[in-house]
Order: structure tokens, then C-alpha cells, then sequence
């Protein structure tokens, strides 16, 4: 697992009127996975129908946090909602087309509005992070079947060593 971010790389969250607010600041990676997942969740537990995604301090996104974005977008839509993606640069714009996460939420070239209370997200690692990655992974292929081709060995590795992790674990 990458534990390459660097101090000012951040997440902030924020519900706020039946609107969950997330600002990438810096590198979003799969460090933030976890916690990113579980705020997510309770943002759909507390009935948001509306999510922004504040992407204009973010330099780039891993494959993690753009399909942790795809799934709640998904989700979303089904529900009748949606996920706004803001202020992406090129090079995330590109990313965000490219694995067909520009199909289930909208881009908006516009900064988005911002939340008066704001809170970071801590990184973590272990097995809740492999079951967000693969999740993440399962949520752009959904988004985009042209993934599964781009993603099948990175899915199959999670799969095996989720596995295997539960495997060591009856053992003891």
C-alpha cells in the first residue's frame, strides 16, 4: 500500500443541509480509502440526495478515490440524486473521462461553494482498506465496463489476499 502522502495532502468532509461536501486537497490516494468510505456511508445514512466533490486543490486522484466517487455517484443517481465533481484540473478532468467517472456525476469547470464546518479525514490502512479498494475498483468497472480490462489484475490480487488474510485468521 502507498503511504506517500505528504502532510498537506488532506481530505475534508462536511454534511450540511442534506449535502455532503468532500474537498480533496493536494494528492487524493487510497490512504484516505477507509475513512473516505465510511463518511460516505453516513452521508447516505443521513439521506443525502445531493454530494460535491471539490476538486480545485487537488493535483491528482488514484484509481481508489475516483471509484470510492463512482460508486456514490452510482448510488446516488439511482436514488434519485446526484454527485458533482468541481473544479477538477486537466490532467484529473482527463483522469475522471478516462475511467468513465465523468458518466455518473456531473463536472462542473466552477469551484464549488464551500461548508463552514469542515473536518479532515484521518488515512488508514489494514483490512478496511483492502475491502475499500476493492470495492472502489468493482464501482468503476459498474461505471465503466471497459475498466474490467484495466483493473482485473489489481481486483484478483485484493480478492487473493483478502482470502488469504481470512484464511490466516481461522488458522489461529
Amino acid at each position: 500500500m502507498n503511504d506517500d502522502a505528504k502532510p498537506r495532502d488532506r481530505v475534508m468532509v462536511a454534511l450540511e443541509g442534506g449535502r455532503a461536501l468532500i474537498q480533496i486537497l493536494g494528492l487524493g490516494t487510497l490512504k484516505f480509502g477507509p475513512a473516505l468510505r465510511q463518511f460516505i456511508e453516513e452521508a447516505e445514512s443521513a439521506g443525502v440526495h445531493e454530494a460535491v466533490v471539490d476538486l480545485s486543490c487537488c493535483e491528482s486522484l488514484d484509481s481508489t478515490m475516483m471509484g470510492l466517487f463512482a460508486g456514490f455517484g452510482l448510488r446516488l443517481r439511482r436514488g434519485g440524486g446526484r454527485l458533482v465533481l468541481s473544479a477538477p484540473n486537466e490532467r484529473v478532468g482527463r483522469l475522471l473521462h478516462t475511467l468513465g467517472v465523468d458518466r455518473v456525476a456531473e463536472v462542473s469547470a466552477s469551484a464549488a461553494e464551500g461548508a463552514a464546518d469542515v473536518v479532515p479525514l484521518e488515512g488508514g490502512g489494514g483490512p478496511a482498506a483492502n475491502k475499500a479498494i476493492l470495492e472502489a475498483h468493482e464501482s468503476l468497472i459498474e461505471a465503466d465496463e471497459a475498466n474490467r480490462e484495466r483493473f482485473r489484475d489489481v481486483i484478483e490480487f485484493l480478492r487473493d489476499h483478502m482470502r488469504r488474510h481470512r484464511d490466516e485468521e481461522v488458522r489461529e
